[in-house]
C-alpha cells in the first residue's frame, strides 16, 4: 500500500514540477509536461529496476480519472452551443472524414508492412483518446499496453506538430485550430487547445469525442474488410 501511494504521488509531483518548468520557460513545444513526465518516469523505473506492472497498478487511480475527465469536456462544448448550431454540418463532416482517413491509412500501412494483429488494431484506433482506445483494444483483441503507447505517442507528436503546422499555414481561427487539435492529438491536443482559447478548446473536445464515436463504429468494418 505504501509503495502504491509513493508511485502515485511521485508521478503527480513529477508532472507538477515539469508543468512549472514548462510555464516558466514560455511553454516550449519540446518540453510539454506529459512528454517530460513520461521520460522522467521511465528513467526512474529503469534506474530503480522497478517492474512496470507494479508501477501500472500503483497508478491506476490516474488511469481511472481519464474517463470522468473526458466526460467533463461536455461543459465547454455546451458553452459553445450557439456557435455550434450554426456550423455543426461542416464540423461533423470534417471530423468524420478526418477520423476515417486517419484510421484507414494507418491500418493499411501496418498491414502492408506485415505487422501483427495487435499492432494493426493499435494503429487503427490511434486517433482516439486513451479510455476509448483501451476499451476498443479489448473488444478487438488488441494489446492494451501497445495501444496505450501508440495513442500516447500519436497525441504527443500531434500536440507538438499541430501548432507548428497551423502557424505556418497561418490558420488563426480558434474553431479550425480546435478541430485540428482534436482530430490529430485527441486528449493532449485538447489540453493544449484549452490553453490557447476557450472556443479552440471546446471544438477540440468535440472533435475528440466525435472521432471516438466514428472510430468505434468504423473499426469493426475495417477489421472485417482486412480479414484480421
Amino acid at each position: 500500500m505504501a509503495e502504491n501511494l509513493f508511485w502515485l504521488f511521485a508521478t503527480c509531483a513529477i508532472y507538477a514540477a515539469w508543468e512549472r518548468v514548462w510555464l516558466g520557460r514560455g511553454r516550449p513545444l519540446w518540453l510539454v509536461p506529459p512528454l517530460a513526465t513520461m521520460v522522467t518516469v521511465v528513467l526512474v523505473l529503469l534506474a530503480g529496476r522497478v517492474d512496470y506492472q507494479r508501477y501500472f497498478q500503483a497508478t491506476q487511480p490516474i488511469t481511472f480519472l481519464l474517463m470522468p475527465a473526458t466526460v467533463a469536456l461536455a461543459l465547454p462544448i455546451f458553452q459553445q452551443w450557439r456557435r455550434l448550431r450554426v456550423v455543426w454540418r461542416p464540423v461533423v463532416g470534417l471530423v468524420v472524414w478526418g477520423a476515417l482517413i486517419s484510421s484507414l491509412t494507418a491500418s493499411i500501412i501496418t498491414v502492408v508492412l506485415g505487422a501483427e494483429r495487435t499492432v494493426v488494431v493499435a494503429a487503427t484506433i490511434k486517433s482516439i483518446t486513451t479510455p476509448i482506445a483501451l476499451a476498443e483494444a479489448e473488444r478487438f483483441g488488441g494489446d492494451p499496453a501497445i495501444v496505450a503507447v501508440v495513442v500516447f505517442l500519436v497525441g504527443m507528436i500531434g500536440g507538438i506538430t499541430a501548432p507548428l503546422v497551423l502557424n505556418v499555414c497561418q490558420i488563426r481561427r480558434p474553431l479550425l485550430r480546435g478541430l485540428v487539435y482534436g482530430i490529430t492529438a485527441h486528449g493532449l491536443g485538447t489540453a493544449m487547445a484549452m490553453l490557447e482559447d476557450e472556443e479552440c478548446g471546446a471544438f477540440a473536445g468535440l472533435a475528440m469525442g466525435l472521432c471516438g464515436i466514428v472510430t468505434a463504429l468504423f473499426v469493426p468494418l475495417l477489421i472485417g474488410w482486412l480479414a484480421l
